[in-house]
């Protein structure tokens, strides 16, 4: 019996021990992450003076994302030169403000395509020509490819790639192919081949550099892409030929060892099809169209849930005409 009044009074003693709650670390007012990660300092205080236009239109998920590099871009470039939209779909109702950048004949799109040109074709500004709008969108791939399907206006710009020659420097980041790039990458190299001046790709590619650096001081290691993980063997994961297909489209530097690669596949597909039970093959095709089906059922469904967005939002944004201006991860 003592001894339970005891347990009972040493119990009452914890009620009174305060609870230490941990504050939040202060934030950088320029580029709004802890002071003691701020890469501010590597860009300092003057920003890059730029004669073209980047207009950065942003998948709403990409914002929740804390090691995006579009803030480097809007800290770096001077007022009035750096265009931030987020959402999924830029009809010109709520977006009134991109009116006049997507319908310009000296706005360009960088996004990689069959009829995509390089960026080196284009004309530098200057001796007649005008400076560009840049557009980029802010994303993953799936993300990217949902945003230009889905906004009519972009199908109409021409769109541009970069030849392939670049190495990013996000190393804390799994890229998809070797020469898969950041959005500040794309921006910098877009904005230095057109203005000729490099100067401005190296302004604003160093605070990516010291981000990097802070994160492998505090336990990231490098990534090597997806690309170069399936060529060396060091990937893990299950392959098929969809995985092959979209490192094609993403601009695989590769192509001969990952042709090698589907090969293989094939090779190693047509001896289980020949001593395996024709049943079981059926069902892993059916297997794989199902969830060809379900991820299109997705697409589609965000797409209907957007129409519905946009149609409520419509009236009361008919009268906003300010829209949302601040700030292919990985595009390319």
């Amino acid at each position: 019996m003592e001894d339970e009044e005891q347990e009972l009074a040493q119990m009452a003693d914890l009620v009174h021990i305060e609870i230490g709650r941990r504050e939040k670390r202060p934030l950088c007012n320029r580029c709004s992450r802890p002071v003691g990660v701020c890469w501010c300092s590597s860009l300092g205080c003057h920003r890059v003076q730029t004669s073209c236009r980047v207009v950065i239109l942003q998948h709403p998920h990409e914002e929740k994302r804390c090691l995006r590099t579009a803030p480097i871009l809007q800290a770096g470039l001077p007022q009035g030169a750096y265009v931030e939209a987020k959402g999924k779909r830029f009809s010109f109702t709520r977006f009134p403000h991109l009116e006049e950048i997507l319908t310009s004949e000296n706005s360009i799109l960088m996004y990689p395509g069959e009829v995509a040109m390089d960026l080196e074709s284009l004309l530098p500004i200057g001796n007649g020509q005008p400076p560009y709008n840049i557009i980029i969108i802010d994303g993953t791939w799936q993300q990217a490819k949902s945003i230009y399907h889905n906004c009519r206006h972009l199908h109409s710009l021409r769109q541009v790639k970069l030849s392939g020659k670049y190495t990013s420097e996000y190393v804390i980041r799994t890229q998809p192919t070797e020469d898969a790039l950041s959005t500040v990458e794309t921006a910098a190299i877009a904005l230095a081949t057109l203005e000729n001046d490099w100067s401005i790709y190296d302004t604003l590619v160093r605070p990516l550099q010291l981000l990097c650096q802070y994160q492998m001081k505090h336990g990231a290691v490098p990534h090597h892409s997806k690309e170069y993980m399936i060529v060396s063997g060091r990937y893990k994961k299950p392959l098929g030929k969809r995985t092959y297909k979209k490192l094609r489209k993403c601009g695989a530097k590769q192509e001969e060892s990952l042709s090698d690669f589907l090969d293989s596949l094939n090779i190693t597909e047509s001896k289980k099809k020949e001593g395996s039970d024709p049943d079981a093959l059926d069902k892993e095709d059916g297997d794989e169209k199902v969830n060809d089906n379900l991820e299109e059922t997705k697409v589609s469904t965000e797409n209907e849930e957007e129409d519905s967005c946009e149609t409520a939002e419509e009236p009361k944004n008919s009268s906003d005409t300010t829209g949302s201006v601040d700030s292919i991860d990985d595009i390319r």
